[in-house]
């Protein structure tokens, strides 16, 4: 009874002002993010006089993401990496981190309050760090589709970091943000679904670092700039939302080819109107074409921490066949929590993953090779009985 009561109010949900509602996909929206997509304010945020950014009155907002995660080479041809987000107003403090030289290099400490500004076409989202003694910023130019990533002191010397990213080919949708959103997955911790809108945008970066005392260099590569809001539906009163299981969502890219996923598997008892995202999009920029992928099938080599993953589909004219090594986990062993409420002796975990992608992909008669690298966020479930999923 509790699984049909959940759905039906599931399907009959009309949300606040806009009336927003669940899509099983979104795949096929190809427009280019505008301002308002990048701060949708009056549909999610409100603006106070001071220009801090918050939620509308309404509790079942719960997340905002304005990440980045980048992947390249310095100047010298030593691997760089780039993990960075500006949390949202009362989400706490984050620290951009770079790997160089074989671990991880923390620039700084941020938290909200998260401010906005616009001016000359171009929208900002900006904070500082908790010394206040620098200031981290994100600057979105939809002319040119650049995003600007900036680290830089209030006054005087301190670190300096800047990474321009150039969006190409097709924008991946999760939804536009007046809706309808997709089910990102269930929460271990209270009896309701994460759903979400909102874009991922990918292409190429270049990056500069300056720290006083120790030099500077440069960087270039790929990334992916994941700009998404998330909601608890049915939303059913405060309490600890533990994690969202069980998804996977990742990018691959290489030159003149890149591939976007987000899938998720569903080890609760829910029972939603949609079926949990399943939607991937394969680009090919230099060549002004993108492709749904019409069918696909998405695995791992199974376990709370997979290393291998293994990705087969179909879209229109073409098909792909890819593996995926693990080159480095993030954190290095993902950390595993106990209990759900359906199921209290089940373990779940959240990382990321640097990815490696070798296989074949066929498009309009042409057989490409592949060796490309991406990024991958993940959430792993495995049921007291044994029973897990992704």
């Amino acid at each position: 009874m509790r699984r049909f009561m959940l759905a039906a109010a599931v399907s009959a949900m009309v949300f606040p002002a806009t009336g927003w509602e669940l899509a099983p996909s979104n795949i096929g929206i190809t427009d280019i993010p505008t301002i308002e997509d990048f701060v949708p304010i009056g549909v999610v945020y409100g603006l106070a006089d001071d220009g801090t950014l918050s939620y509308i009155p309404d509790p079942a907002w719960v997340q905002s993401c304005f990440i980045l995660v980048a992947v390249g080479r310095t100047g010298e041809g030593r691997p760089f990496l780039f993990q960075g987000r500006l949390p949202f107003t009362g989400e706490g403090a984050f620290s951009p981190k770079i790997f160089l030289g074989g671990r991880w290099h923390l620039l700084s400490t941020f938290r909200g309050p998260l401010y906005y500004e616009e001016s000359g076409g171009k929208a900002t989202v900006y904070q500082f760090d908790a010394a206040r003694r620098h200031r981290q910023s994100l600057t979105y130019d939809p002319e040119e589709r650049t995003w600007t990533y900036r680290i830089a002191p209030l006054a005087g010397q301190g670190v300096r970091f800047e990474l321009v990213g150039r969006a190409l080919g097709t924008t991946f949708w999760m939804g536009k943000f007046s809706g309808p959103y997709i089910v990102h997955g269930a929460y271990t911790g209270v009896e309701g679904l994460d759903v979400w809108g909102g874009f991922w945008d990918i292409g190429t970066f270049r990056a500069e670092l300056g720290i006083p005392g120790r030099g500077s260099l440069s960087a270039r590569g790929h990334f992916l700039f994941d700009r998404a809001t998330h909601r608890i539906e049915p939303y059913g009163g405060p309490g600890r939302r533990g994690r969202v299981v069980s998804f996977s969502c990742l990018y691959l890219f290489q030159d003149g080819l890149f591939l976007t996923l987000a899938h998720s598997e569903n080890p609760s008892p829910l029972e939603p109107p949609v079926p949990f995202q399943h939607q991937a999009r394969i680009a090919f920029p230099g060549e002004g074409e993108s492709f749904v992928l019409e069918e696909f099938t998405f695995s791992d080599d199974g376990g709370l921490q997979p290393s291998a993953f293994r990705l087969e589909g179909e879209f229109d004219g073409g098909r792909v066949e890819l593996v995926g090594e693990v080159l480095l986990h993030f954190p290095a062993r993902w950390g595993v929590s106990v209990g759900s409420w359906w199921d209290p002796e089940a373990e779940h975990v959240w990382g990321r993953a640097v990815i490696r992608w070798r296989g074949t992909v066929v498009w309009d008669g042409r057989e490409i090779p592949v060796d490309a690298t991406g990024w991958g966020e993940f959430t792993r479930f495995l049921g007291g009985g044994g029973c897990g999923c992704g």
